[in-house]
């Protein structure tokens, strides 16, 4: 039977990562509350009942009690921020830049991938984003398409695994291309019913933005303002190159069929649990994108270290004792976030990004240098290889993240494996 794309969809089950390992961080926070509140507090009273010394006595009229009050404060206050967070760690020092921002693809020959485009047919998401796609497609692809000659057929999606539904069973040879009109989500939908077809009928995947991410598409941001321009996208559709890109193919338990999917953008597990949270539908509309930074600093100061042995191909220990890691087939994941800097998409490889029980300073400081453009390589382990493992010490179940979507894994091992140039994406050749 044809697995699905399992998607976590309950926020109930997302809170739980959320919430999980909480437990020691609040009883840490309620300790520094009472210390910051509570001394400062009794230093009140106590600065209220000491009497004033005359100045004529030699006294200073009570400001040693006031100066007993101010310092006491000031001490609770730094042993907090510096308990808390290690502020003092998060203080960048000068190092090397960042890798300079290039495509996606490392080779491509104009002339080998040009593509016949006449009909196109384009599944639209009429819920992503800001749910403006349907008013978009009517008033700016469609007639767009039109006016250069390519039919278009148009399919919304109505339910979970709508998009994987129609990619894999569509009959596809009849069309020249298969667009999605939509975010993150709905591609890796489309990769994952392409990759299970039956026929091996395989077209060039467009993508649109009309996600909150679009992860994907701001890998073209050093060649094309693609990931920003409606207009420019379907441009890019319609003049007809493709590039091939690799999938990685994602086991997370031990049925093979059950237990496997296809990433095309990152595959993300960290100890803390908090990259649940955002999934989750009151997150989304509440905060936003702004909702990466919440989750990253919350996974942050619950500081939970569950233990990662990581190892790549043949078997090569690449890390021992990791905290967090990032596959990544692209550069990009999150809103802008640059992960892995130096990936591309036709290398036979995928990007690891591992890091190592830190201090709580030290994690900041490397999230800060990622959304610095990339300048986080010299804080991490990193490496590239065709094949990757890892292995979460004492769980046999937990979540982690596929191309932006919450899953549960079973077992206590992932393993991932690249099929190089197994499909091929529209992409601006210049």
């Amino acid at each position: 039977m044809p697995y699905v794309v399992e998607k976590l969809e309950d926020d109930e089950a997302l809170m739980e990562g959320v919430c999980k390992g909480s437990c020691s961080f609040l009883t840490m926070v309620c300790c520094c509350c009472c210390v910051g509140l509570g001394g400062p507090g009794v230093l009140i009273w106590y600065a209220s009942t000491v009497k004033p010394s005359s100045p004529d006595a030699g006294g200073n009229g009570g400001t040693d009690a006031l100066a007993l009050l101010i310092g006491g404060c000031a001490v609770a206050f730094a042993a907090f921020l510096w308990f808390c967070t290690g502020l003092c760690a998060m203080v960048r020092c000068c190092g090397p830049p960042p890798p300079a921002v290039h495509g996606p693809f490392s080779k491509l020959d104009k002339e080998r991938c040009k593509r016949r485009v006449q009909h196109i047919l384009i599944l639209v998401n009429p819920v992503s984003g800001k749910k403006t796609a349907m008013k978009l497609l009517k008033t700016v692809v469609v007639p767009r398409c039109l006016a250069r000659g390519v039919a278009v057929t148009v399919v919304p999606t109505t339910h979970a695994n709508h998009a994987l539904e129609v990619a894999r069973d569509y009959d596809l040879r009849t069309v020249d291309g298969l667009v999605v009109m939509g975010g993150d989500g709905t591609v890796h939908e489309v990769v994952n019913g392409m990759m299970q077809r039956k026929d091996d009928v395989k077209v060039p995947i467009g993508n649109l933005p009309a996600g909150s991410g679009n992860s994907l598409l701001k890998d073209f941001v050093a060649v094309s303002k693609m990931h920003t321009s409606l207009e420019v996208a379907v441009d890019v559709v319609l003049d007809g190159y493709a590039g091939c890109m690799d999938v990685a193919h994602v086991q997370y338990g031990p049925d093979l069929e059950k237990h496997t999917v296809y990433s095309v953008n990152t595959v993300g597990y960290s100890a803390d649990q908090c990259l649940s949270a955002i999934n989750i539908d009151g997150w989304r509309h509440c905060l936003g994108s702004l909702r990466y930074d919440v989750c990253a600093l919350w996974g942050v100061l619950k500081a939970r270290t569950t233990k990662l042995r990581v190892t790549i191909d043949d078997g090569k220990l690449l890390l021992p004792d990791a905290s967090s890691i990032f596959i990544n087939s692209t550069q990009y994941f999150g809103k802008g976030l640059r992960g892995a800097p130096n990936a591309v998409w036709d290398d036979g490889k995928v990007d690891i990004i591992a890091l190592a029980p830190e201090s709580r300073g030290a994690v900041l400081k490397i999230f800060n240098a990622i959304k610095a453009g990339g300048a986080h390589m010299d804080l991490v382990c990193n490496a590239q290889a065709s094949q990757v493992k890892f292995e979460i010490e004492g769980v046999t179940s937990g979540l982690f993240m596929v191309d932006g979507q919450t899953m549960r894994f079973h077992g206590n091992a992932i393993e991932m494996n690249v099929i190089p140039s197994a499909l091929e994406f529209f992409t601006p050749v210049h």
